[in-house]
């Protein structure tokens, strides 16, 4: 029997792993060629899910579905800005202060838990210096507006 294109939708997405992946200083490839299209990355990040097989890109083409799984050995968002009491991220989501979680590397080098999607954000310069500004430390703890940061290694990026 043929399957109906309307009765495509039925159809469990296509699962793929791609050779798209996140190095460690938050630069997106494809094989060996860096990204940079902005829209591309406007449109992966923006559409950026996870399961239990990892973090992937959930495309939709008409009536098909696709989940593009991607390796992930850095930060996949930056922080774009620090406004009153919220984070925005260079995917489109804000988080407030209080429902993330903030590492301090021993390096120095703030990150933020994307708990939704299990992956990590980092700070580019710019907003880090933001960042700074609200960062204090004490007897060698870093607190952020007063809530205390933990320091601690990342070693890996999904979790």
């Amino acid at each position: 029997m043929i399957k109906t294109l309307s009765e495509s939708e039925n159809y469990a997405p296509r699962e793929e792993f791609t050779d798209i992946r996140v190095d460690k200083s938050g630069r997106w490839f494809t094989g060996s060629k860096q990204i940079i299209n902005a829209q591309v990355l406007k449109y992966f990040r923006a559409n950026l899910q996870y399961d239990d097989k990892g973090v992937f890109i959930w495309n939709i083409f008409g009536k098909f579905r696709e989940k593009g799984y991607i390796k992930v050995e850095g930060p996949v968002f930056s922080v774009s800005a620090i406004l009153d009491k919220t984070f925005h991220l260079n995917n489109g989501q804000s988080y407030s202060h209080d429902s993330v979680q903030l590492v301090m590397t021993p390096q120095e080098e703030p990150l933020l838990a994307v708990k939704a999607l299990g992956v990590w954000a980092g700070f580019p310069s710019r907003v880090a210096n933001e960042f700074a500004e609200y960062l204090t430390e004490k007897e060698g703890q870093f607190f952020f507006k007063g809530q205390p940061v933990e320091t601690r290694e990342i070693n890996s990026w999904v979790f």
